[in-house]
């Protein structure tokens, strides 16, 4: 993990790939301890990062990939319970 002025680089392997170098390194703006956490358990959380238009956006697109996910996979699911039960 490399760092410099605040900015660190992770390097990982891309999952489920068609590509010759899986490896990526990415430039995060966070602590060491949330890279851990990313690194460890593979989620970052950043509160209000988003807002206004930007924000309504990335719910819009949310939205439409879950409608996609949900068409090709079948079965709905509420928010708030997880995967709707078969």
């Amino acid at each position: 993990m490399g760092e410099s002025n605040g900015r660190h680089t992770i390097r990982y392997r891309v999952l489920n790939h068609d590509w010759k170098e899986p490896y990526r390194e990415v430039e995060v703006h966070a602590t060491r301890d949330e890279i851990r956490q990313l690194t460890d358990e593979g989620w970052l959380l950043r509160e209000a990062m988003f807002q206004g238009e930007h924000l309504e956006r990335l719910r819009e697109a949310m939205d439409e990939l879950e409608a996609e996910e949900r068409d090709q996979h079948g079965g709905a699911r509420d928010h708030n319970r997880g995967p709707a039960a078969a």
